[in-house]
Order: structure tokens, then sequence, then C-alpha cells
């Protein structure tokens, strides 16, 4: 009887005991799923890391992304900067004349060579006007011709390049903030942009630094050279007023006989590199090759280097000349700094004579060791 009671009991005291077969059976599975658990919480975290590296790496290339574009990270907006005015006071270059806060807009190159020839071509048809005017004037007096009708008699003012550029931007934007915008932005991208012949050449005439008639014969150079080999296009039976990349490079060798083999052939590389390989078998229109900027605004490398190359020869032109008068006049390159005339009989001393020289373009070779 007692040992009925004592099954019972333990009946009751084990009935949720597992049996060890059973036991160990439930032991080895959970072992199992316990180690595949630790395999995937492993697996987790290195994806974890993988992710938040990739985070970083997002972070990063957003910021600089941002940074490269000039927006706010934080906004996505462009944050509003400003260019520092110098105030009205006489000693203030006209065009800059301004006591308000200016929007730096960032100009790019091409946004601001298009108002600089903007400026240039109003400039260039003001002094073409006066000069033929003065030709009018001329033949009128020893009796050549009669002056014509079309034409004022009055030559107009000239007024200083600065004066000039502060008056057309006025003109142009028809209010004194957004033409104070224009100004000072474009002399901010052209000192941004220092290795701009186009943008350098502007800022420096606008200066004073360096007078404008370098602009002025660069540019009836380059319109001479454009207008003989437009001329020799026009005789192209086959395709009128264009040429081929062969026949274009011996237009230009043609009208350009003073220059060197190598500065030729850098030419015709630019040219090519322009108007790309099709111009080798096909007929391009001159207006193609000597056009500013291609379908895409991108500037037109044939151009630049025409322009550098006129202007390289200008300078070894006047410096052959500033040569030649100082041996004429027996002045030394040893006594620059003398004050007096070092040669007695020549007309200016030498000190005047570099200065004269230099004040018309700063880039003429100087002769100071």
């Amino acid at each position: 009887m007692i040992t009925i009671q004592r099954i019972v009991i333990f009946e009751a005291d084990y009935a949720d005991t597992v049996p060890r077969p059973e036991y160990e059976l439930y032991l080895k599975k959970y072992n199992s799923l316990h180690a595949r658990n630790a395999t995937i919480a492993s697996k987790n975290k290195q994806i974890q890391d993988e992710k938040d590296q990739i985070k970083e790496r997002i972070r990063a290339m957003r910021a600089k992304i941002y940074q490269e574009v000039g927006l706010d990270e934080s906004t996505g907006e462009k944050p509003i900067l400003y260019l520092e005015t110098l105030g009205k006071g006489p000693e203030v270059p006209i065009y800059l004349r301004y006591d308000k806060p200016i929007v730096d807009m960032k100009y790019s190159v091409e946004e601001s060579a298009t108002i600089i020839r903007e400026i240039w071509v109003v400039r260039s048809q003001l002094m073409a006007l006066c000069r033929k005017i003065k030709k009018a004037r001329d033949d009128e007096q020893e009796g050549f011709a009669n002056f014509p009708d079309d034409l004022p008699y009055d030559i107009p003012d000239i007024i200083p390049f600065a004066n000039f550029v502060a008056e057309f931007l006025l003109n142009k934007a028809e209010n004194e903030d957004l033409a104070m915008q224009m100004a000072y932005n474009v002399v901010a991208s052209c000192r941004r942009n220092s290795r701009n012949y186009e943008l350098t050449l502007f800022l420096r005439c606008l200066e004073g630094t360096q007078d404008e008639s370098v602009y002025h014969l660069c540019s009836m150079e380059a319109a001479r050279i454009q207008d003989f080999i437009a001329g020799v296009a026009n005789w192209n039976k086959e395709a009128r007023g264009s040429l081929t990349l062969a026949d274009f490079t011996k237009a230009l060798k043609d009208a350009c006989p003073d220059y060197r083999e190598e500065e030729l052939n850098d030419l015709v590389d630019a040219a090519k590199s322009h108007v790309g390989s099709r111009g080798e078998a096909t007929a391009i229109p001159i207006t193609k090759y000597f056009e500013r900027t291609d379908t895409l605004g991108r500037a037109n490398a044939f151009i630049d280097l025409l322009a550098q190359q006129i202007e390289a020869l200008r300078r070894e032109f006047v410096n052959q000349i500033q040569n030649e008068i100082l041996l004429e006049l027996g002045i030394s390159e040893k006594l620059l700094e003398a004050v007096d005339d070092p040669a007695w009989l020549t007309d200016v001393p030498m000190s005047g004579f570099y200065g004269a020289v230099h004040s018309v373009d700063p880039e003429i070779g100087n002769c100071r060791k």
C-alpha cells in the first residue's frame, strides 16, 4: 500500500520531467540551433558593418558632390555668398563703385566671356566708326571724295575703356544694381580663371595695366587670317565656303607665312580637335573652324591657340623693335636705373623709354635682370 502511494507521489512530482533519451535528443537540437544562430548573428554583424561602411562612403561622396556644386548639404540648396564691394570712393574704379552687397554668382568662363565679347564688339564698332569718319574727312580735305551723307561728321569721343565698360553694363542692365552685379562677377571670374587668355587680356585692359590696342591688333590679325581662308574656300567649286582639313591646312600656311612650322602644326591639331576627324574626308564650313564654341558650349581650342600665337608674335616683334631702338640710341640694358640720359644725345632717358614701352604692355619682355 505504501509502495503504491509512493508511486503516485513520484508520478505527481516528476510528471513534467523529460526522460533521458528525449532530453539528449532535445539538447542536441538546441546546440545545433544555438550554433546556427551564432553563425547568423556573426553574418548579420558583418553585413551591418559593411552597411555602415557603405553609408559612410555615401555620406563622404554626398558631401564631396555638394561641395563641388556649391550646395549646402543640410538644405540641398546653394548658400548665398557675397563678394566684397569697394564702396563709392574716388579711388575705386568707376566700374566697381558700389556699396551694397553683391551676390557671388560664380560666373563660368563662358558666361564671363559672353559678356566680355559683347563689350569688345561694341567698343570695336565705335573704334571702326572713328577710323571711318577720320578717313572720310581726310579724303574730303585732299579732294579725293565727298564726305558720305550716311556718316556723322563729328568723330565720337573715345572715353577710357574702364568708363566705357561701366557705361556699357549700365545700358545693358538698365539698372545700377544689376550692372554692378555683372561687373563684380565678371571681374571675379577673370581673376579665378587667370590662365584663360581671353579673360586675362580683358581684365588687364580694364585695370589699365595693358593698353586695349593689344586686343584690337590681335583681333584684326585673326580677322585677316579668317578672311584670307574664307576667300580660298569661296573658290571651292564642290563645296563653296567649305574646306577639308588638308585644304584648310594649306590655306592656313599661305595666310601665315611668318609662322613657324611647329606653330602651324599646333594650330592644325587644334582645328582637328574642334571639327573632328570627319574634316579629313568632308569639307567643313569655314565658320565652323572659326566659331567661338561648339554646340556643347566648349571653347574652340583653335581660336584660343590662334589668339595666343598672335599675341606671342606681336610681343616678339615689339621686342625686336625695342632692341633696335636701344641699339640705335646707344642705350645699354645695364644702365636701366640711370636717371640721366646715358647716351647724351638721345631724346629720352632710358628709364623713360622702358616706362613708355611697358605701360603699353607689361608682358613685353623686360630687360631688367
